[in-house]
């Protein structure tokens, strides 16, 4: 199966998009294998500084339902399968986690089992009043995959990861916004939009700032104090040698002038 996962770019903006069968992008190989091969364009364009924003985005009414039990009910050997399905999907999960640009997530309806790891590489994560989060590993029988103990554990803490994955429980919007999963919650028809707004944002603030920014933040948790001083220090002053901070203090100069 083919034509699960596509990568698109948009002038500095690539899209990862999902379009899954019925509505709710099940993880199943030809998704994974997708994911793989999209993931590396966009690492590739990124790498080559033709993009500066990612976005992820689900064409239906959910984000993803995570693994396929449909398609792995019907092989012989489903545990050979998912172990083969996994190599691509972990391969895939990592190159969006490395990028060095912001990631956006665009969430409307239900994300579960791998799809909470693919929605949580994204920075921004915007969600809908529709979505909801169940991790779904527990009800099969099953330990978690794609990062997601990985991405949850950072995002909630350890006690409340385990906890989430192993009770199985259903958050809303309101709760998943109450854990910090998602950024903002929006009506669904103006999800569109405001992902477009978040874009442009980041855009408009430039290559240097967004990109050094990024890698602050990340780091921020695995070095001291003095070493992210040192590299916030080297970060500014780069990008105080960039058009976007020039252009706002000859405009600021301008301005006092005219005072």
């Amino acid at each position: 199966m083919t034509g699960r996962i596509e990568a698109r770019f948009e002038g500095r903006v690539a899209v990862l998009q999902l379009m899954g069968r019925n509505g709710s992008n099940p993880m199943d190989e030809g998704f994974v294998r997708d994911l793989d091969s999209a993931a590396a364009a966009i690492s590739t364009s990124v790498e080559e500084g033709r993009t500066d924003v990612v976005v992820i985005r689900a064409l239906g009414r959910h984000f993803s339902v995570g693994g396929d039990l449909s398609e792995l009910a019907h092989l012989p050997d489903p545990a050979s399968a998912m172990t083969r399905m996994t190599a691509f999907a972990h391969r895939g999960i990592a190159a969006l986690h490395a990028l060095e640009v912001p990631v956006i997530a665009r969430w409307q309806g239900a994300a579960a089992g791998g799809g909470i790891g693919l929605l949580l590489v994204a920075d921004i994560v915007i969600a809908s009043r529709s979505a909801s989060l169940t991790a779904g590993y527990s009800a099969v029988g099953l330990s978690p995959d794609a990062g997601v103990s990985w991405a949850l554990s950072r995002r909630l803490g350890a006690a409340s990861a385990v906890d989430l994955m192993l009770s199985n429980r259903r958050l809303d919007s309101d709760a998943i916004l109450a854990h910090g999963l998602a950024a903002e919650i929006v009506d669904d028809s103006h999800l569109d939009e405001r992902i477009d707004t978040r874009v442009a944002q980041i855009l408009e603030v430039g290559r240097e700032a967004t990109r050094t920014t990024k890698r602050l933040v990340r780091n921020a948790s695995s070095t001291t104090l003095e070493d992210q001083l040192d590299e916030e220090a080297i970060g500014i002053a780069r990008a105080a040698r960039c058009e976007r901070f020039i252009s706002a203090v000859t405009k600021y100069a301008g301005d006092s002038r005219g005072d």
